[in-house]
């Protein structure tokens, strides 16, 4: 039991590491395809797209 107590933080330190971790991918993934949307977009009412839609 006394190994237990000496590994319970690095157990809760991974996994609050491992959820920060998640949440931040997840944000970058959508604010990446935000991103991408509103440059596409802008291009597109401006007429600067490369490709025809």
């Amino acid at each position: 039991m006394d190994g237990l107590m000496e590994f319970l933080p690095l157990i809760l330190l991974v996994l609050a590491a491992f959820l920060v971790v998640r949440f931040v991918v997840k944000m970058a993934l959508r604010l990446g395809i935000l991103a991408i949307i509103i440059v596409v977009a802008a291009l597109y009412s401006t007429g600067n797209l490369p490709l025809s839609l």
